[in-house]
């Protein structure tokens, strides 16, 4: 999951009203003009587009690419796709699912307008940039100004640029927002001048540690403390402007088991309430389990009793477990002669299959890899209480656990080197 809270932040300041501009170049008040004439014309709208991130995450670098798919049609279909989320209207009805929750999603009822119907769904509506959400709303041009209000940005409109061969109105923004404790950030905007969307970003944050979160929600806090900084760019690779849009692109099918929940914070609270009241601690029997690997074995916990073995719940689109892989390859190495077994366990849906195991031949992960599925009602990292990611347990050769870490340090992980150790009395 990527820094989206901050990031969101970031973007929904892209349309801010306040600051200057070069002598030769419009002035912020001219080019929102030019914007919501533009905007305003468009009726239906398509894009393709790819973020590439670079975070720093606990001192460890990490990258990461994302792609993100819009559609529009005008007044209130709309569906917003990416690597880890889908957001759906069909001018009727409102979903959202996550890939972090794959036993529920979020469904209810449209608003009178798209906005108000998309603004409970917080930070995946607010990495909408400003002007695709002025694109849909009554009043393109207020709804511009209105990112401006409560903050303290500067905004300096620059020479016009040419991007792609299409000529583009350059912004440079620089921001403070001290009261969640952004201490920096600097953007580079560019607009093209035909349909007045934002075609290319660059931005770059840095984080303050002592920052207050209280006033955050659950989802957001937790979001919001997984960076200290991050530079991201991000790039429309194709759009289509005004031009037909298949009605089967509004449509939301939920998967077999999946349930409905009216808010992201029921969606929270029945994550929660799936978990067993009897599950796994720390000095308890490891609950037995049978997990079909990527290769099409199946992994059973109890062929591998009298070795030590290692539990990875994790995921591709986690930023603190893509910091692990190179600190689990080595884990992988340093044991590789000894008894003990590491096994990952994927919390990635069923049908990325391909995009997990091109993610550990990217790494050079060599041991077994399963996606966590449901059987029998119950995923294994139900029965292990895991109730983030990532989450490393480490279990005795009698089939005890012996520690769980919940998140990702370096130290976190000499401590399992430790405890594996001792557990094969090196």
């Amino acid at each position: 999951m990527k820094r989206a809270y901050l990031l969101a932040l970031c973007l929904s300041l892209v349309g801010l009203v306040s600051g200057t501009a070069r002598a030769d170049t419009l002035s912020v008040e001219e080019l929102l003009d030019h914007m919501a004439e533009r905007l305003s014309a468009i009726q239906t709208y398509r894009e393709d587009g790819l973020w590439t991130i670079e975070m720093k995450h606990r001192g460890e670098q990490v990258q990461e690419e994302m792609r993100a798919k819009l559609t529009f049609v005008r007044p209130n279909r709309l569906r917003l796709e990416t690597d880890h989320a889908v957001l759906v209207t069909d001018g009727h009805t409102v979903s959202m699912r996550m890939s972090m929750f794959s036993d529920a999603y979020v469904g209810g009822e449209v608003g009178e307008t798209l906005s108000e119907t998309l603004t409970p769904f917080g930070f995946l509506y607010e990495s909408l940039f400003p002007d695709r959400r002025a694109m849909w709303s009554e009043d393109p041009r207020l709804m511009l100004e209105e990112f401006a209000a409560g903050e303290t940005v500067q905004v300096d409109v620059l020479a016009d640029e040419d991007l792609g061969g299409r000529p583009h109105w350059t912004v440079l923004l620089q921001v403070t927002a001290p009261e969640i404790g952004m201490e920096g950030m600097a953007f580079r905007a560019w607009i093209d001048q035909e349909y007045g969307l934002v075609s290319r970003v660059v931005l770059e944050i840095d984080d303050d540690p002592d920052r207050d979160l209280s006033d955050l929600s659950e989802m957001e806090r937790m979001l919001a403390e997984t960076f200290e900084s991050m530079k991201a760019e991000y790039q429309v690779l194709s759009w289509a402007v005004n031009e037909p849009v298949d009605d089967a692109v509004f449509a939301f099918e939920p998967d077999e088991g999946e349930k409905r929940v009216a808010s992201m914070d029921e969606l929270m609270a029945a994550a929660r309430a799936d978990v067993p009241e009897d599950a796994a601690k720390i000095g308890a029997e490891a609950p037995d389990f049978e997990l079909e690997l990527l290769n099409g074995e199946t992994f059973r916990l109890t062929d591998h009793a009298g070795k030590v073995v290692v539990i990875d719940f994790w995921a591709t689109w986690c930023p603190p477990c893509v910091a692990a892989m190179p600190h689990m390859r080595e884990l992988e190495l340093e044991f590789e002669d000894d008894d003990v077994v590491i096994l990952g366990i994927s919390s990635d849906r069923p049908g990325d299959a391909e995009r997990v195991q091109a993610f550990l031949d990217e790494h050079e992960i060599e041991y077994p890899v399963g996606i966590d599925v449901a059987a029998r009602g119950e995923r294994i990292g139900d029965a292990y209480d895991v109730r983030a990611i990532p989450t490393l347990l480490v279990i005795d050769r009698e089939g005890i656990i012996r520690d769980v870490k919940v998140g990702f340090t370096p130290e976190a992980m000499a401590d399992v080197r430790a405890k594996i150790r001792d557990l094969l009395a090196l």
